[in-house]
């Protein structure tokens, strides 16, 4: 699941001197991982947690994506004028993913299950991840971009109108890349030949190139992202 809120911060260096602003630095991303335990070990009892999780959290899916875009800035006002003298894009990411307890005597078969279920849900969190990165770099070009207003007002509605129109943007990118993947239950199309690191259960890594095949998915249930 993705979820974003929206934050603009803006304020009046009076009499300040600044010259007009000449960049914005890069966007600053704040990436958060959460991971709520699944302790069953068996694949009906794995299922079952995760139903019992989505229907705790009021949700349908076992895997959510929340942003936090911010934008703040610092305006410049002189007589008849006035620029942004700085600016900054901010990024916060909350990705919550179940965390299979696996015990030692867990089946192989059931391990491998599990991977490959997790590896999809995965990749589908981390496009929603990319879409709210893209969002926020394009916020940053526009902000960017503003040339000065007449009065400070206005152009604090400048970037308020920057900001609705990066969320509405982001809303329709989300909705659309959710209807492309069913929220999960397939790859992106559009994502191909990317790769991703897949977290295993002993904490290491691993490389992954897009698609990784979902096989025996009717005796593992597909878990699904929003």
């Amino acid at each position: 699941m993705w979820e974003m809120s929206l934050m603009g911060l803006v304020a009046w260096v009076a009499g300040a001197q600044s010259p007009a602003l000449q960049t914005v630095p890069p966007v600053r991303i704040v990436d958060t991982a959460v991971r709520y335990p699944v302790a069953a070990q068996s694949i009906g009892g794995i299922n079952a947690e995760l139903r019992a999780y989505a229907t705790a959290m009021e949700r349908s899916e076992q895997g959510h994506t929340r942003s936090e875009i911010e934008v703040s800035s610092q305006l410049d006002p002189t007589p008849g004028v006035c620029r942004i003298a700085t600016a900054e894009v901010s990024l916060d990411v909350t990705t919550t993913l179940p965390q299979w307890q696996a015990e030692p005597a867990a089946k192989s078969e059931v391990r491998a299950q599990w991977e490959r279920s997790l590896a999809l849900l995965q990749r589908h969190e981390a496009g929603h991840r990319d879409n709210a990165v893209d969002a926020a770099e394009s916020l940053r070009q526009a902000v960017l971009a503003l040339p000065p207003q007449k009065n400070c007002l206005k152009l604090q509605m400048a970037i308020s109108l920057q900001l609705q129109r990066m969320r509405w943007q982001l809303e329709l990118r989300d909705e659309s890349y959710d209807l492309r993947t069913r929220n999960g239950l397939r790859d992106d199309p559009r994502r191909m030949g990317k790769t991703l690191d897949i977290a295993r259960q002993d904490g290491t890594a691993q490389r992954r190139e897009w698609p990784a095949r979902h096989s025996n998915a009717n005796e593992m249930m597909p878990y699904t992202g929003h």
